[in-house]
């Protein structure tokens, strides 16, 4: 075998991503990057004895073992039943140089006292280092199925408590079974909590959808990529999950919701059911060996796209995540494309027994395209706007009109955002009026659209607009 050159090492190293996992001693791939100047020779120097003593330092590949038995007296372990020869033969159709046979079977440390004594003066020769100590008092020992004179030999040497499953590691309970409903009590206070220091309750639609997002999805995120977490429904939501977490464009709220753990340390056999469950749908994909989803073959990307059962784009995508609009009426405009408001048809056919007369107009309020398109109050808060603004706001329930109006990006957008906050104060409005008994003139709401829209308006006056797109804002007084 060749000896290994100094380009062959860095283009390795190059190769090697940023945010990878760091080594034993800390470092990525990044800093060895950053400050090759310094230590580049000490690289090359240890890359290239490598291949010419055939041997590797224990401390470059390093790493921890946490061996959870599934019996009390286990005989053998994982690493005692490799089969060798079945290595051997991997390596050679991977076409390894016949030198590294020398290397393949590295020594592994076991649970007992010279492996105890082995580490604790590791730790020894770290604190002399560092300065940094071991505090036994709050160290513990988890053991399984160990013999009880090495287990007391092991806790008299180092000083460290005999601890007990599950314990919490990083705020993470840690346990040998999957996680259920009571086991996630932690997670639900944290997320309770933020919640109310918050004051979520007095937030609109949008400012919970923003905390969701920015806060308390970090807080699941984090869970889920160690555990599976269970999933429970306390009350049916008024768009279905599955929707809500689709991206904006098909038709959702961009929630990404965890449903499968990235990693998972504990409970091996049921992940490895999930896995093979993934498989199986995967297999669909393929006919006769061919991967038949994608015209273009089979992508990782496209892959997960279809797994996640991407939907296709809905139409009034951009109608509602008009950056225009004020969060709150984006969001109530989201909950009008799916006709999922709570109006008097909806809450009978869930057997309440409420009265059907619009507290707008006093007719008879049949469904949703009543209460924003025909009520004669809404259209006497449309025909408010049109008068004040000069803009033509015509009551319509197919939201892609709005995309397909001849006009600039600034218009149509202004135009969006005064059609959506009216779709806002009309359903406040109709809350109002069934709680408090109170009902605005359309006269005054409609001047609390235009302050809104305009105060957004101005807050963008410097972006992407020209001069014609300026001076129609100010005709329209939204600017």
């Amino acid at each position: 075998m060749r000896p290994v050159s100094g380009k062959e090492v860095k283009d390795a190293l190059f190769s090697i991503p940023d945010i990878k996992s760091p080594g034993p001693d800390g470092y990525t791939s990044k800093f060895f990057k950053d400050v090759r100047g310094e230590v580049w020779g000490d690289v090359i120097e240890a890359v290239q004895d490598f291949f010419l003593q055939r041997r590797l330092l224990t401390q470059i590949n390093a790493t921890t073992l946490t061996l959870i038995p599934k019996c009390d007296r286990p005989q053998n372990k994982a690493y005692d039943t490799v089969e060798w020869q079945f290595v051997e033969q991997l390596m050679r159709l991977l076409r390894f140089p016949p030198e590294f046979k020398s290397m393949e079977r590295a020594q592994t440390s076991k649970g007992d006292t010279k492996s105890m004594m082995l580490l604790l003066q590791s730790f020894s020769t770290f604190s002399k280092a560092c300065g940094l100590k071991i505090s036994a008092a709050k160290s513990n020992a988890y053991f399984r199925g160990v013999p009880d004179q090495i287990k007391n030999d092991i806790l008299r040497i180092s000083g460290f408590t005999d601890g007990a499953l599950p314990f919490k590691y990083l705020g993470m309970p840690i346990q040998t079974t999957r996680h259920k409903k009571v086991d996630c009590a932690c997670l639900i206070e944290k997320i309770c909590g933020r919640i109310h220091s918050y004051g979520a309750r007095k937030f609109s639609y949008a400012g919970r959808l923003i905390l969701v997002k920015s806060v308390l999805n970090t807080l699941h995120s984090y869970w889920a990529s160690m555990f599976i977490l269970p999933k429970e429904y306390k009350r049916v939501p008024l768009v279905a999950w599955d929707k809500i977490c689709k991206p904006n464009e098909e038709g959702g709220l961009g929630l990404r919701i965890r449903k499968r753990g990235t990693r998972q340390w504990w409970g091996i056999c049921w992940v490895w059911r999930r896995i093979c469950k993934v498989k199986q749908e995967i297999a669909h994909g393929f006919v006769d060996g061919v991967w038949v989803v994608q015209p273009s073959g089979y992508t990782p990307t496209g892959c997960y796209e279809w797994l996640w059962n991407a939907s296709p784009p809905v139409c009034w995508n951009k109608v509602i995540w008009n950056n225009w609009a004020l969060p709150k009426n984006q969001f109530i405009g989201w909950l009008v494309a799916h006709e999922v408001h709570n109006t008097v048809d909806k809450i009978a056919s869930y057997g309440i027994d409420v009265d059907d007369r619009c507290l707008l107009c006093g007719q008879s309020e049949k469904c949703l395209s009543h209460l924003f398109f025909a009520c004669q109050y809404s259209k006497r808060v449309i025909l408010a706007l049109q008068q004040s603004t000069g803009c033509n706001l015509p009551l319509v329930t197919d939201l892609v009109w709005w995309s397909s109006r001849g006009c600039t990006i600034v218009q149509r957008g202004a135009q969006i955002a005064l059609f959506l906050g009216a779709l806002y104060s009309i359903w406040y409005q109709r809350n109002r009026c069934r709680i408090d008994k109170v009902l605005m003139h359309p006269s005054q709401l409609d001047l609390q659209i235009v302050d809104g829209v305009r105060s957004r308006i101005r807050g963008r006056e410097k972006l992407n607009m020209n001069v014609n797109d300026i001076t129609w804002l100010s005709q329209k007084n939204l600017i």
